[in-house]
């Protein structure tokens, strides 16, 4: 069950724990400040709030697991069930993070840092100058007047030979 809750969170940036709360993907784009390309951030939250999936995500569950949609919420309420009934329960997501009750209260323990794969990149502006001024040394000229002068040639020599 663990496996499909990993993947549903990572195809849908989303995952609703009934009762429980709702772990979510948060994303914030890349910003242009002070010549520094800020890198985009990516974290996983944890809203404690008392909301039911959608039917969709119960279809999602059907479909993994090969069985009817109805099963699929019996086989999830009854998984949540079982581990939280305890007062001291954790539940981890594959490498996205721990969810951890003590008592009645849950808390997020994020395993996921996106800053590994986005860096800030600086990027100095008088260099993009300097190479926007440079003149492109493009000679192509040189290659179409020497193609004319050959095709030239050509039509010459034939009208020359046959005469």
């Amino acid at each position: 069950m663990v496996a499909h809750l990993t993947q549903y969170l990572a195809q849908h940036g989303q995952l609703i724990l009934p009762n429980i709360g709702v772990l979510q993907l948060e994303k914030e784009e890349a910003n242009w400040v002070n010549a520094v390309l800020i890198a985009p951030k990516e974290k996983i939250v944890f809203d404690q709030s008392s909301i039911e999936p959608v039917q969709s995500f119960y279809q999602f569950l059907s479909e993994q697991m090969s069985i009817s949609i109805d099963q699929a919420k019996v086989q999830y309420q009854e998984f949540l069930a079982h581990i939280f009934n305890a007062e001291n329960a954790q539940l981890s997501i594959g490498n996205f993070g721990t969810l951890s009750k003590q008592l009645d209260n849950y808390s997020w323990m994020s395993g996921y840092d996106a800053q590994v794969f986005y860096k800030n990149i600086d990027i100095n502006p008088h260099a993009m100058v300097e190479a926007t001024n440079e003149k492109p040394k493009d000679k192509w000229y040189w290659w179409a007047i020497l193609f004319a002068a050959v095709g030239i040639l050509a039509i010459l020599f034939k009208f020359i030979s046959f005469e």
